[in-house]
């Protein structure tokens, strides 16, 4: 990545400088507060967890939403395809 930007970030008390392309920094930006807000929640919800403990259950949960997000939207790309598909073969009938 051709990074052009930083961003200084703290999270649970650790500061971070992140790269980051210029468009890509208020995504990035946003990123980070929802991170933030997870881990908020995280220990609010669970006093006896530790700052790194709710640091990975928030990440592990991140990956396995996303990696359903990337089924949700590959299930539906087979749908369009198959959709598209028969359009055209309709369309090659006529």
């Amino acid at each position: 990545m051709d990074a052009d930007t930083s961003l200084n970030v703290t999270l649970l008390g650790e500061r971070f400088t992140l790269s980051c392309k210029s468009e890509d920094r208020d995504a990035l930006e946003a990123a980070v507060a929802t991170v933030r807000e997870l881990l908020a929640k995280m220990l609010a919800a669970n006093p006896a967890l530790t700052a790194q403990q709710a640091a990975l259950l928030v990440a592990v949960r991140a990956v396995s939403q996303s990696a359903e997000r990337r089924e949700e939207v590959s299930d539906f790309e087979k749908a369009l395809t198959s959709r598209v598909e028969r359009l055209e073969k309709l369309l090659r009938q006529r």
